[in-house]
């Protein structure tokens, strides 16, 4: 049996951008710890934070794919990260994130559980066996559903 895909984190939709972005950070805990410490001594943290970053991109520049079947949803996350000066690929389903993957490179995947053709969870157990060790990419899943199930 494959072994069951490792998110780095996972967003409950409506996706808020607070929770955006400590997902994104977190996903980076290296590169974003200079952030985090930045928004702790002025009194906000990343939780709190009630504005996006404009210049989020600027001062950690990631490829990012989005796979989200669902228009609405895809049109929020992309305003959302628009937001932040990250302009993200689109891929509406598993199958066009396996093709994404193979043209070009990502710094993180934000993965839709549940999608037509290939879902998302599919979709990780192939991304996390065809680029394993020092290849592996973070996925981050997002789900509607809030059930601890959906989160495992």
């Amino acid at each position: 049996m494959p072994e069951a895909p490792r998110f780095q984190a996972y967003l409950s939709k409506p996706v808020q951008p607070s929770a955006l972005l400590d997902a994104l950070l977190g996903a980076f805990a290296s590169q974003a710890r200079d952030a985090i410490q930045s928004r702790e001594e002025t009194g906000t943290t990343t939780r709190a934070a009630q504005h996006i970053d404009a210049q989020m991109a600027a001062r950690h520049p990631l490829r990012i794919l989005l796979a989200e079947d669902n228009l609405v949803n895809q049109k929020l996350a992309l305003h959302l990260l628009g937001q932040m000066g990250y302009r993200p690929d689109l891929a509406a389903n598993g199958i066009e994130v396996l093709r994404a993957l193979e043209r070009q490179t990502y710094d993180v995947i934000l993965m839709d559980v549940q999608m037509p053709e290939m879902d998302g969870l599919e979709a990780s157990r192939q991304v996390c066996a065809r680029w394993s060790g020092n290849r592996r990419l973070p996925i981050i899943a997002m789900t509607a559903n809030a059930m601890q199930g959906d989160r495992e």
